[in-house]
């Protein structure tokens, strides 16, 4: 059987002179460990045979812990910094940055603690309560971060805004605390800006917003005769009602 040298010249560099044994005196094939230096400094050991079949450095590959070096605390503190105490007595300094392994995590800033490999993490997952993909009471509904918002909310809902992403897209009921309309509208789109029709002027409500109870004083001025609809079916400051033209004296 030949032997690793003859198979792979290319590797014997790499042979560490600590083996008792040359790579010219051990099969390609061999079983054996076998230490290895390679080009990239570090030292491991592994049988010729995995050497022979493309297996180089375990660390450069992340197959192997490193401290220093591919470790997690080393390679990323932020992430590290969020290592819950329940995954002790395992430590970030134990694990690879590629690591599939799942540990829990503490956000350093809502304080939730969600269970995920390593892998999501390094890749760029965060904390599922800030990013929205999950609610908690008390950190990320909309009655947490948007109360004045949540006090219009409707009990026509069957759901409460305790359980409500801020950027929910769902169509709810809301009641002006102004003046009592009750309309549907997005979450996110309240959040965003979107507020009561009513006193936005884009929808008519007798004795608020329409002419005769903003401006009773042109009521003098209206003619009836011509007119098809009535001064308080009409929105105060547009002189329009269902694109009906309005006349005065």
């Amino acid at each position: 059987m030949k032997s690793f040298a003859e198979m792979h010249p290319e590797l014997v560099n790499e042979w560490s002179n600590e083996n008792a044994l040359k790579p010219q005196m051990v099969s390609y094939g061999s079983g054996k460990a076998i230490i290895w230096n390679g080009k990239c400094g570090h030292t491991w050991t592994a049988t010729p045979k995995n050497r022979g079949n493309g297996h180089g450095c375990p660390y450069c590959s992340g197959n192997k812990v490193l401290v220093g070096f591919n470790d997690l605390k080393s390679q990323y503190p932020r992430i590290a910094r969020e290592w819950a105490r329940r995954n002790l007595p395992d430590k970030p300094t134990q694990y690879t940055t590629c690591s599939h392994k799942r540990f829990w995590w503490r956000c350093h800033k809502c304080g939730h603690e969600w269970e995920a490999p390593i892998s999501d993490r390094t890749r760029g997952h965060g904390c599922p309560c800030c990013t929205h993909e999950i609610i908690k009471s008390g950190i990320n509904d909309l009655n947490t971060l948007f109360p004045d918002i949540a006090a219009e909310w409707s009990y026509k809902n069957h759901t409460g805004p305790t359980i409500i992403s801020p950027k929910s897209t769902q169509n709810v009921w809301w009641v002006c605390s102004r003046c009592g309309n009750e309309w549907q509208g997005v979450v996110r789109a309240r959040v965003k800006g979107r507020s009561c029709p009513v006193c936005t002027g884009f929808v008519l409500k007798k004795g608020f917003n329409d002419l005769a109870s903003v401006h009773p004083k042109l009521l003098k001025e209206w003619d009836y005769d011509r007119n098809v609809v009535s001064p308080d079916e009409v929105l105060a400051g547009t002189m329009q009602s269902n694109h009906e033209r309005i006349y005065i004296h």
